[in-house]
């Protein structure tokens, strides 16, 4: 109610009952979106404590088959219109770093972390070599080139650190919902620019990385005495 209430005063809040331009309404849609994700989002994560568990011991006292059960919370997601709320607020929240000029990082699971390798794969498959052989002990941030948005994080394992994902993704895609879970930081990046500098940190192959992914603070960098350097967000 108090987001709805908030958008419906910035539908009129420019001139000639308008919604506001330039610089100062991209910040105020911005907002306003945010808040309307996180809403969003805190639904998602209620709906998985009332029905995940009980889910579960229904489908299995019934026989069911473990693959429909585990998804049965995350299709009462995607049936409701939180769901397609959550994507337009996304796809305002685009246009607002745009209009400001803002860096590209789209946060979907906030974290940090430090001191850790940066290793791309293609996919996020935990079939890779390269994903199998990470450990608790030495773990990485994956620079993923592409995902449809269903994959699991778990199947990873432990040494998963932080997922950047080199597109777009939905909020409320079977994958962020995933690595919420996982309390794996996971970000998409959708400027090209940044991908090319999470690329060339990789490249460099010799030192570690800090990863810090906050709703208003994405950066990826070289760790102090890491080796190797760039501009994050």
């Amino acid at each position: 109610g108090h987001v709805a209430h908030q958008a419906g005063e910035l539908a009129t809040a420019g001139v000639g009952g308008m919604p506001p331009a330039g610089d100062e309404g991209a910040l105020r849609v911005r907002a306003v979106a945010e808040r309307a994700r996180r809403a969003a989002e805190d639904y998602c994560a209620l709906l998985s404590e009332l029905f995940d568990g009980r889910a579960e011991a229904l489908g299995n006292s019934l026989g069911m088959d473990g693959g429909t059960v585990a998804v049965f919370t995350e299709g009462q997601i995607r049936a409701s219109v939180v769901f397609q709320s959550a994507k337009l607020a996304s796809h305002l929240l685009r246009a607002a770093r745009a209009a400001t000029g803002e860096a590209g990082w789209d946060c979907l699971v906030p974290g940090e972390v430090d001191g850790v390798r940066l290793v791309s794969v293609e996919r996020l498959d935990p079939s890779d070599p390269i994903i199998a052989a990470l450990t608790a002990g030495d773990p990485a941030v994956l620079l993923v080139s592409g995902a449809d948005g269903d994959e699991e994080v778990s199947t990873c394992g432990p040494g998963v650190a932080g997922i950047l994902l080199c597109h777009a993704l939905p909020h409320l895609s079977h994958l962020a919902l995933r690595a919420r879970q996982a309390g794996v930081p996971l970000v998409a990046i959708e400027d090209p620019e940044l991908v090319a500098h999470a690329q060339g940190l990789e490249r460099q192959g010799t030192g570690r990385v800090r990863f810090v992914a906050q709703p208003s603070n994405v950066s990826l960098d070289a760790s102090e005495g890491g080796g190797g350097g760039g501009g994050g967000g």
